[in-house]
């Protein structure tokens, strides 16, 4: 992931750095979060901005990548989408479990963040390949699964006829 990933955000992104933790998580609540915030590197010197994701310690490889991936991914989002108090994140985990019809912009935010980690840890180039292998028959989820190093729940929208038009639409400017 972060070969890809952490270079194209930094770059097109205010982000100076990209920090990447394993922590102790109750992943009945969270399997990652971030937070943003400003580091000095010196006297003088304009804070960096820091990205920092933190992840539950007891995700296997897939999970890990995808977790980090996906909040790296809130590195795009609007300021409304924040969830930068306590009640804002309570607000979100009620949201995410009830999935309301109107749903605020944070749990908008997940959910285009979830859809922009697949399409990066799926890029194109390396799921049409194995979208026409997973359509003949000659390989199947859990294989993809393990080629692309992302949970199977996510490999059958990935390889959805209708995900690379889901992809342009949440990428274009709002």
């Amino acid at each position: 992931m972060s070969r890809d990933v952490v270079p194209f955000v930094l770059a097109n992104s205010p982000q100076d750095k990209i920090y990447v933790t394993k922590v102790d998580l109750d992943t009945d609540v969270s399997l990652g979060h971030f937070k943003r915030y400003r580091e000095s590197i010196g006297l003088y010197a304009e804070p960096d901005w820091i990205f920092d994701v933190r992840y539950a310690a007891n995700l296997n490889q897939c999970w890990r990548r995808f977790v980090c991936c996906k909040e790296i991914m809130h590195v795009f989002d609007d300021a409304s989408a924040n969830t930068d108090t306590k009640e804002k994140f309570e607000i979100l985990l009620k949201e995410l479990a009830l999935r309301p019809p109107n749903p605020s912009p944070m749990a908008i935010s997940e959910s285009i963040a979830v859809w922009k980690a697949m399409a990066a840890l799926a890029p194109k180039r390396i799921r049409h390949p194995l979208r026409d292998l997973r359509a003949n028959g000659e390989i199947d989820d859990y294989e993809i699964a393990l080629k692309l190093l992302i949970p199977e729940a996510y490999i059958p929208h990935i390889m959805a006829p209708a995900f690379d038009e889901t992809i342009e639409f949440i990428s274009q400017p709002a």
